[in-house]
């Protein structure tokens, strides 16, 4: 009885239990002080860091103020030594190099690090990331080159609202910048081209036989067809209708259903026909090894293609040019064809910036910088890659894995940037995740990434291009 009592008192003492709640509860106290002091020195060191990013960059503009022929590496080992100069002091974090890009008239900085953390490791966070951005203009761009990389893939064709197609907006868009930038009599020479794509681009038929190129010889093809004739599927078939399409585009196709009804020889008939394969100016990619370059053409030519029918790539390209009337009638011309391969265009887009074949720039990327000159690519694309090359260069249908046309499209775009060439994206209407993610880190920056839902917000974004144009060359508000 003497135990019973004993456990029944020990059961109503309270004395010790403040203690224990308080036991409990010091220890999350005591982490959420710590998160606070490490997520203040982490705000403390971003600050320093950012602060010295700027800096560097405002240096290497001063730099190139007055020199704008300085090299990438004259400008690397400027930026980190500032860097470095201003960040003395920060021996407590961890940095990794500055990486610096140029693009256009523009300076982009970043380094990545980490900061080691104080008492967030006991939650199991070691450290904080320290990744920083800046971006420094320098100058003011005496003349400019712009390729317009346009989709005319058949979505284009698609009429989101109204009567207006996606392609007719496109064409109205296009024709306003080119009449709003192009003037023979201004002070400050502006030049465009013009580059449709979808699947393949278009160089047109008066390149043949140019040495970057190597179009197959002509070919006449005799065959027999044997089909089933019209009226056994008139006398015992049921006509229907079934679900087809390409690139995204809905369409509704006739056919037969004849059951289990089957033709006897009888009903089949034989035709002989002759069909002329042509080259019509189409050309696909390069095999893997040049496939996203431009230039080595004496390594490996552009493979043209050839074809039945003149219409089956896109409206042929225009090259550089500072009267307004041959882009504008190449934008008039604008037709929808097959699917989407943004980095044949892409690629296709710097060639027209190059001083090399197939469509050699008066200077050369950096000498036209050097002289004050910035050049540029305007993306304009609806949707996402429905195809990808072979290793061969062949267009192959394979909508259902992106993955290699995604990471081409990536791969040309940092070559494009790296080149010195400043990238505008125009993403319309575009619902795959990955694709807006894929577009907006092809652009040189993120104001340089426009998204638009609708035909007037298409219209209104190529404005918004037009005016930040015309500010860099200082023709327009």
């Amino acid at each position: 009885m003497r135990l019973l009592r004993g456990g029944r008192r020990f059961a109503r003492n309270r004395r010790g239990a403040s203690a224990v709640v308080f036991a409990l509860c010091f220890l999350p106290m005591i982490l959420m002080v710590g998160f606070a002091i490490d997520f203040g020195l982490h705000l403390t060191y971003k600050k320093k860091v950012q602060h010295a990013l700027d800096m560097a960059g405002l240096a290497a503009a001063r730099h190139l103020n007055q020199d704008m022929g300085a090299d990438l590496d004259t400008i690397n080992t400027l930026v980190r030594g500032h860097f470095q100069s201003t960040l003395a002091d920060a021996d407590y974090i961890n940095l990794n190099e500055v990486n610096v890009t140029r693009s256009g008239m523009r300076i982009n900085l970043e380094v990545d690090g980490t900061m080691p953390t104080s008492f967030m490791h006991l939650g199991g966070v070691p450290t904080m990331s320290l990744f920083t951005e800046s971006e420094a203009v320098y100058g003011v761009p005496s003349k400019a080159e712009i390729a317009l990389v346009l989709d005319t893939s058949l979505s284009m064709t698609t009429i989101d609202s109204g009567s207006e197609s996606r392609l007719d907006a496109l064409r109205s868009a296009v024709g306003e910048m080119v009449l709003e930038l192009i003037d023979p009599d201004a002070a400050v020479e502006i030049k465009m081209a013009i580059v449709p794509f979808s699947n393949h681009v278009n160089v047109g038929v008066d390149q043949d036989g140019a040495s970057w190129l190597a179009v197959p010889a002509d070919l006449t093809q005799t065959e027999t067809n044997c089909h089933i004739k019209h009226s056994w599927y008139v006398d015992n078939c049921e006509s229907v209708t079934k679900s087809c399409g390409s690139d995204n585009v809905e369409l509704t196709c006739a056919t037969w259903d004849c059951g289990e009804l089957e033709a006897t020889a009888d009903d089949w008939e034989c035709t002989v026909s002759t069909r002329e394969w042509e080259g019509h100016g189409c050309v696909q990619p390069r095999t893997d090894a040049f496939h996203l370059q431009a230039g080595y053409y004496s390594a490996e030519q552009i493979p043209g293609i050839l074809s039945l029918d003149p219409r089956r790539c896109a409206t042929p390209i225009q090259p550089m040019t500072h009267v307004a009337d041959d882009p504008d009638n190449a934008i008039d011309g604008l037709a929808a064809r097959s699917e989407t391969y943004i980095p044949t265009g892409l690629i296709w887009g710097l060639r027209m910036l190059t001083e090399t074949a197939p469509f050699p720039a008066e200077n050369s990327i950096s000498e036209y910088m050097s002289q004050g000159g910035i050049k540029s690519i305007v993306l304009m694309s609806d949707g996402e890659n429905t195809l990808f090359p072979d290793a061969t260069g062949e267009v192959l249908d394979d909508g259902d894995n992106p993955a290699i046309a995604n990471a081409n499209t990536n791969a040309i775009c940092e070559t494009i940037k790296q080149a010195g060439v400043e990238i505008y994206v125009v993403a319309y209407n575009i619902d795959d995740a990955a694709t807006s993610a894929i577009l907006e880190d092809c652009a040189s920056s993120e104001s340089r990434f426009y998204p638009a839902t609708s035909t007037d917000e298409l219209k209104q974004v190529f404005v918004a291009i037009t005016q930040q144009l015309g500010r860099d060359v200082s023709i327009s508000g």
